[in-house]
C-alpha cells in the first residue's frame, strides 16, 4: 500500500460511500424502530381484548369451551406480538453484527497504518474516533440484541406455561362442577327416597 492510498483511506477520502452507509445504518434501525413501535401499539389495542377474555376465563358460570376459546384467543394475540419482536430484534442483531464487522475492519485498517498516522502527528486512537471507529459500542449493541432476543423467547415459554396451566384450571374446575353436581344430585335423590320411605 502506497502511503498515498494510505493517507486518503484514513482519511476517508476514497470511501465515499461512508455518509451512504451511515445513512443506511440509520435508515436500518429505525426501519426496525417503527416495527417495534407497531407492535407496541397493537399490544396496546390488544389490551381490551385481553381483558375482556379475562373476564370470560374468570366467569364460572361461562362454559368450558367459551372459556378455553378466550384463554386461546389470548394466547394468539400473544404470541404474534412475541413472534414479531423477535424478528425485530433478530433484525437488529443482524444490523448491529453487521456494523460490528465492518468497525473491526476499519480500525485494524488503522492500527495497520500506526506508522503513518505517526508520521503526520497523529495517533491511531485520534484516528479511530475521527473515523467514528467505536468497536466496543457494537459489540455491546449485538449483546443487547441476543438479550432482547432471550428475553422474548423466555417471554413466550412464561406465557406459553401460563396459558397450559390455565386451560388445565379451566377443564379442572369444570371437572369439580360436574362432580358436586353428580354429589348433589344423588344426595337430592337420596333426600327424595328418605322422604318418600317416612311418607
Amino acid at each position: 500500500v502506497s502511503v498515498g492510498d494510505a493517507v486518503a483511506s484514513l482519511f476517508g477520502m476514497r470511501d465515499t460511500g461512508a455518509i451512504s452507509a451511515a445513512e443506511e445504518l440509520a435508515a436500518a434501525y429505525e426501519a426496525v424502530d417503527l416495527v417495534m413501535a407497531k407492535i407496541e401499539g397493537r399490544n396496546i389495542a390488544n389490551q381490551i381484548q385481553l381483558s375482556k377474555n379475562k373476564e370470560i376465563i374468570e366467569d364460572l358460570t361461562k362454559t368450558e369451551e367459551e372459556r378455553i376459546n378466550a384463554s386461546n384467543e389470548s394466547s394468539k394475540l400473544e404470541q404474534k406480538n412475541i413472534a414479531d419482536t423477535i424478528a425485530a430484534n433478530e433484525k437488529a442483531l443482524k444490523i448491529a453484527e453487521k456494523e460490528l464487522k465492518s468497525q473491526r475492519s476499519l480500525a485494524a485498517e488503522i492500527k495497520n497504518n500506526e506508522k503513518v498516522i505517526k508520521s503526520f502527528g497523529g495517533t491511531v486512537e485520534l484516528w479511530m474516533e475521527k473515523r467514528g471507529v467505536d468497536v466496543k459500542l457494537w459489540e455491546k449493541k449485538v449483546e443487547e440484541a441476543l438479550t432482547a432476543i432471550q428475553v422474548t423467547e423466555n417471554q413466550s415459554y412464561d406465557q406459553t406455561k401460563d396459558r397450559e396451566n390455565e386451560i388445565t384450571s379451566i377443564k379442572s374446575t369444570n371437572i369439580e362442577k360436574t362432580a358436586t353436581a353428580q354429589t348433589n344430585a344423588i344426595a337430592a335423590s337420596k333426600t327424595e327416597k328418605d322422604n318418600a320411605a317416612a311418607a
